[in-house]
Protein backbone atom coordinates (compact mmCIF):
# COMPACT_ATOMS: atom_id res chain seq x y z
CA UNK A 1 0.00 0.00 0.00
CA UNK A 2 1.18 3.57 -1.03
CA UNK A 3 1.65 6.14 1.99
CA UNK A 4 -1.43 7.67 0.43
CA UNK A 5 -3.49 4.70 0.62
CA UNK A 6 -2.19 4.20 3.74
CA UNK A 7 -2.99 7.71 5.07
CA UNK A 8 -6.56 7.46 3.95
CA UNK A 9 -7.01 3.80 5.42
CA UNK A 10 -5.89 5.38 9.08
CA UNK A 11 -8.35 8.22 8.79
CA UNK A 12 -10.78 5.63 8.17
CA UNK A 13 -9.71 3.95 11.08
CA UNK A 14 -10.00 7.22 13.68
CA UNK A 15 -13.21 8.26 11.93
CA UNK A 16 -14.98 4.67 12.64
CA UNK A 17 -13.88 4.61 16.32
CA UNK A 18 -14.58 7.99 16.72
CA UNK A 19 -18.11 7.29 15.64
CA UNK A 20 -18.31 3.93 17.80
CA UNK A 21 -16.81 5.51 21.12
CA UNK A 22 -19.52 8.37 20.48
CA UNK A 23 -22.34 6.14 20.72
CA UNK A 24 -21.22 4.27 23.54
CA UNK A 25 -20.35 7.47 25.50
CA UNK A 26 -23.96 8.62 25.12
CA UNK A 27 -25.89 5.34 26.08
CA UNK A 28 -23.63 5.77 29.11
CA UNK A 29 -24.77 8.82 29.77
CA UNK A 30 -28.30 7.82 29.13
CA UNK A 31 -27.77 4.50 31.44
CA UNK A 32 -27.85 2.35 28.72
CA UNK A 33 -25.87 -0.94 28.50
CA UNK A 34 -23.61 -1.77 26.65
CA UNK A 35 -21.78 -5.14 26.38
CA UNK A 36 -18.45 -5.38 27.87
CA UNK A 37 -17.04 -6.84 25.05
CA UNK A 38 -17.76 -4.07 23.44
CA UNK A 39 -16.07 -2.01 25.27
CA UNK A 40 -12.47 -4.13 25.50
CA UNK A 41 -12.98 -4.58 21.47
CA UNK A 42 -12.44 -0.84 21.82
CA UNK A 43 -10.00 0.16 24.33
CA UNK A 44 -7.75 -2.78 22.10
CA UNK A 45 -8.32 -1.12 19.08
CA UNK A 46 -6.92 2.37 20.37
CA UNK A 47 -4.19 0.66 21.89
CA UNK A 48 -2.83 -1.07 18.86
CA UNK A 49 -3.27 2.34 17.34
CA UNK A 50 -1.80 4.21 19.75
CA UNK A 51 1.14 1.75 20.00
CA UNK A 52 1.69 1.45 16.09
CA UNK A 53 1.73 5.19 15.82
CA UNK A 54 3.86 6.14 19.26
CA UNK A 55 6.75 3.65 18.05
CA UNK A 56 6.56 4.87 14.41
CA UNK A 57 7.88 8.24 14.95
Amino acid sequence: MNATKDLKQVHLTVRRLGEITQRCSEKLYANENIPFEDLKIISTIIEEFVDRFHRGK
